[in-house]
């Protein structure tokens, strides 16, 4: 008869024979449990204070729920510091803390806990909830050095979108480009403000692609929008390409009274490929150049050009505007 110490559940039996084969599972033995740790918790909790193993223990104790009571609150915050514990326990050990912390009426104990953590260890979720809970304290600068520090880390949208209105106030005339970044990528996701389309029309440089998603999102909201549409259509005479707006943006900038620089250019380029290219001609040029022209002004040659071309083609067009 054998008796072996086998310290904790999880343990595993092997037996060898003469012959150096080993068996898992084919001989018989029993498990006694001489020692019944219940029974001396008590005691040993009394004498021991400060001991990674107990504590270790104590907290994989099988318990109904795992909030933190008061009476082991120093027990959590050393377990929370043991390194030698996974990345996800330590990071979970961190978020109930937390949630002690946030159930206090005066919230000292939970900022000065949230400015003393490290997020290096812990997961991406992790460290949402912990950005969730700056910015629900009103700490927004540490707030945003965890944001800018760990990337997005799974931030609810609306937590996020706080968060960058309160940086976008702090700092309106900065061309940060990290800022403008994570900006629009909240506008990605479809969560937006008026104050986050205002600072991405003031300050964001993208593909046009970019500027028309600005466009579209900025349609519901009342804002000046004629420093945008002018960058928008320069931008859309010099790549040469095509966006289905562009007839749109173009005629908000004449009732804004935008750049001639600008508008003259767009009528220019748009009369030249009707008349040289055979392209059609957008109704908002051919009311712009009537425009000017009434009103005096010296419109282009193949503006001109244009316009007599459309309607000697489009004779009908003359009638029903008269």
């Amino acid at each position: 008869r054998t008796w072996i110490p086998l310290y904790g559940k999880g343990s595993s039996i092997l037996f060898e024979d003469y012959e150096g084969l080993r068996y898992a599972c084919d001989v018989p033995y029993t498990i006694e449990e001489l020692i019944l740790p219940k029974e001396l918790l008590e005691q040993v909790i009394s004498q021991v204070t400060d001991n990674p193993s107990l504590d270790i223990y104590l907290y994989s104790m099988p318990r109904k729920g795992i909030d933190v009571k008061e009476e082991e609150l120093e027990r959590w915050i050393r377990l929370s510091d043991y390194e030698y514990l996974t990345d996800t326990v330590r990071g979970d050990i961190v978020i109930q803390l937390l949630k002690y912390y946030g159930k206090e009426e005066d919230n000292r104990y939970l900022v000065e806990y949230l400015s003393s953590l490290d997020g290096s260890f812990m997961s991406a979720t992790q460290r949402g909830e912990i950005v969730r809970r700056m910015v629900l304290c009103d700490c927004m600068d540490m707030a945003y050095r965890w944001f800018e520090k760990y990337g997005n880390c799974k931030v609810d949208d609306k937590i996020l979108l706080h968060l960058l209105e309160t940086q976008i106030e702090r700092e309106y005339v900065s061309t940060e480009g990290k800022l403008q970044l994570y900006a629009y990528h909240l506008l990605e996701r479809g969560t937006f403000s008026g104050s986050l389309l205002n600072y991405l029309m003031t300050n964001y440089q993208g593909l046009l692609k970019d500027l028309r998603k600005l466009w579209n999102a900025s349609k519901s909201y009342q804002m000046d929008r004629k420093s945008f549409c002018e960058r928008f259509l320069v931008q859309v005479l010099f790549s040469g390409y095509y966006v289905s707006e562009q007839a749109e943006v173009f005629k908000e900038l004449v009732l804004a009274n935008g750049d001639e620089k600008v508008i003259y250019a767009y009528l220019a380029k748009h009369s030249y490929e009707a008349f040289a290219k055979n392209n059609l001609i957008q109704s908002e040029v051919l009311v712009e150049i009537s425009r000017l022209h009434s009103v005096g002004k010296q419109v282009p040659e193949i503006c001109r050009l244009a316009y007599l071309k459309y309607y000697a083609e489009n004779r009908e067009e003359i009638q029903k505007e008269e």
